[in-house]
């Protein structure tokens, strides 16, 4: 408990971490005939609740969809560890929200059985399909993406087995309902540097994937909006154009009027940075307008709850990016000389060049112009009259899960 931060008091940190505790024991059982027993502890069926998971379709909006997510999370996912004691957990009486880190740890094996299964199901279904033969572009890309896998897949240590825990980010809301803290809003991220696993107009996340999601999310918020969440919205819109598009903006300046003045104030970016404290948020987004050209947030589509006097809110959105080949291959060559030059034993080194060499091409044969679909979740709270961030999250979606993928790439 020493090292919780937060502005929640102690009292509360113990009642919120016990509640985490409870969600941890889950994870750790990881039995799905059990899950209705935690549904029970952990939510309420007469509240809303909204689940965001890693990847870029789970969007999770009511009771029975948690449910759905916990039962799949503890059947296929791998194993879950909160860092508990690392949490930043803020309070008002009967609102919470906190943020940590974690590991799911995934584990490989050399048996047949593994290698039949990735050939037969990744390999043979979802790239080699007849009618890419009759598109170039298609072709080479089905290629290159193949390329990029077994890279990953044929990466062996000499082991049977081989464990990698790869880190996450948890972040919730919570509510006190008849003297108990139920879970309101969860998401599970994974950081992410350059270059992000989905990428819009890929095959797995066709323009028509990425309109499904939103259309979900419009058809939960179809509702007549009470005028603080107009005022969500419009404060949404004026961020989007601050973060990015106003690059002549002050950092400090945008710091001071999107962001609560208090000490335990966090925002959370797509890499491992954590932003606690205000003197630390403007170097976050300095280095988001180093690498992204333009966010487009799907506001309309943003779901926006509300309780007293704090609202928390998730919605999509798109980063895009233009980059031309000559750019992507330099730099990824200077990364490379950088991996050459590291304390790394040789075997790690020219494993890393060859996953960096595979992921360059394969990103850099789809085009220059890189889109992006990213979620952003946080809670506002008022000051001073405005509505301000008190903990904000920028997140990518994933869509594969493979070893060594957690290492960041630098563009």
């Amino acid at each position: 408990m020493t090292q919780v931060v937060g502005s929640a008091s102690d009292h509360i940190k113990l009642e919120i971490i016990h509640v985490l505790q409870i969600l941890q024991e889950g994870y750790r059982e990881r039995n799905s005939a059990k899950v209705d027993q935690y549904m029970e502890k952990l939510f309420e069926k007469e509240e809303d609740v909204i689940i965001l998971g890693t990847s870029d379709e789970e969007w999770f909006l009511n009771y029975d969809e948690a449910k759905e997510l916990l039962a799949s999370d503890w059947e296929w996912w791998g194993d879950v560890t909160f860092n508990i004691d690392e949490s930043i957990i803020s309070a008002t009486e009967d609102i919470a929200w906190l943020s940590t880190t974690g590991t799911v740890k995934y584990q490989y094996d050399n048996s047949e059985s593994t290698y039949e299964r990735w050939l037969n199901n990744v390999i043979m279904e979802s790239h080699f399909k007849d009618d890419r033969v009759h598109d170039k572009d298609a072709l080479k890309n089905a290629f290159l993406e193949v390329n990029w896998l077994l890279n990953h897949k044929l990466h062996d240590w000499g082991s049977e087995k081989r464990e990698y825990p790869s880190p996450i980010r948890f972040s919730a809301v919570l509510k006190k309902v008849a003297g108990r803290w139920i879970f309101k809003q969860i998401q599970f991220s994974f950081p992410q540097a350059f270059y992000p696993d989905v990428r819009i107009g890929r095959k797995e996340m066709g323009k028509e994937r990425f309109d499904k999601i939103k259309e979900k999310l419009a058809k939960y918020t179809q509702k007549e909006l009470p005028k603080r969440k107009k005022e969500i919205k419009t404060l949404l819109t004026a961020f989007q154009v601050d973060y990015l598009d106003s690059k002549d903006m002050d950092l400090n300046k945008l710091v001071e009027k999107y962001f609560i003045q208090d000490e335990n104030t966090t925002m959370i970016g797509t890499n491992q940075v954590k932003a606690v404290g205000l003197e630390f948020i403007p170097e976050l987004v300095d280095t988001d307008r180093s690498l992204w050209d333009k966010i487009l947030l799907d506001i309309d589509e943003a779901i926006i709850n509300e309780h007293q006097d704090v609202v928390w809110f998730a919605t999509t959105g798109t980063i895009m990016k233009n980059l031309n080949e000559e750019a992507a291959l330099k730099k990824q060559y200077a990364n490379i000389k950088e991996i050459i030059k590291s304390e790394a034993d040789p075997k790690d080194k020219l494993f890393n060049i060859r996953k960096n060499i595979s992921v360059t091409l394969k990103e850099i044969a789809i085009g220059e112009d890189y889109s992006w679909p990213i979620k952003l979740e946080g809670v506002l709270v008022k000051e001073n009259g405005q509505w301000k961030f008190h903990y904000l999250q920028f997140s990518f979606p994933f869509y594969f899960i493979l070893e060594g993928l957690r290492e960041e790439i630098k563009i």
